[in-house]
């Protein structure tokens, strides 16, 4: 089993699957389309939070996601990137990849590079794929908070 992480606003830390991609739009997805984003540490998780928060994060909750070994997901290296993936605002080819995995539906996840740290990975979930919830489970909820000292 591998362990993957969120940081979840406090409202909706009870809410699963997350469902705030799906009312957004992101660097790997148009708004409609249901992803959770996730990261392969809670370092990652932290700095990918920062840097989509205008300001300081508070009342934050850090889900431990649990994903199966056998659960099928997708790597991407940035070799299969187009040279401008880390580019604001995002580039649509981004979207166009991942709206092919959703229709594919072979894989439950997509392991991508970090924009902030791309020698690290975060992880797409697909919630609507069939087997979801027979490979991807929360683990733990734990309050997370963040040192005044990063902004």
């Amino acid at each position: 089993m591998k362990s993957i992480y969120r940081i979840e606003r406090q409202t909706y830390a009870q809410l699963w699957p997350s469902q705030g991609a799906l009312y957004g739009e992101g660097r790997w997805n148009r708004k409609g389309f249901w992803v959770i984003y996730c990261s392969e540490s809670v370092a990652l998780a932290k700095l990918e939070t920062l840097a989509n928060s205008k300001s300081l994060p508070s009342s934050r909750v850090l889900l431990e996601i649990e994903v199966d070994d056998k659960a099928p997901i997708k790597r991407i290296v940035p070799a299969d990137l187009p040279d401008n993936w880390m580019q604001v605002p995002y580039p649509k080819e981004l979207h166009v990849l991942t709206e092919r995995w959703l229709q594919d539906q072979q894989y439950v996840g997509l392991q991508i590079p970090s924009r902030q740290s791309p020698q690290e990975d975060n992880y797409l979930l697909y919630p609507l794929h069939p087997q979801f919830s027979q490979w991807v489970r929360v683990l733990h909820r734990t309050p997370i908070e963040f040192d005044q000292r990063l902004k």
